[in-house]
């Protein structure tokens, strides 16, 4: 994350890396879905 400022504004944005590891993450919680079941439907109903 990056802090932006000019004379008016002030932002923060995310860098590459930043949008790299947000979508590895969402990568990472898809194939968790896929592969762990479910705590509730472990119950074999």
């Amino acid at each position: 994350m990056e802090h932006r400022q000019d004379s008016h504004t002030a932002d923060y944005r995310l860098t590459a890396a930043g949008t790299e590891l947000v979508d590895l993450l969402a990568e990472l919680e898809r194939w968790a879905r896929e592969h762990w079941p479910d705590d509730d439907n472990h119950n074999g109903q």
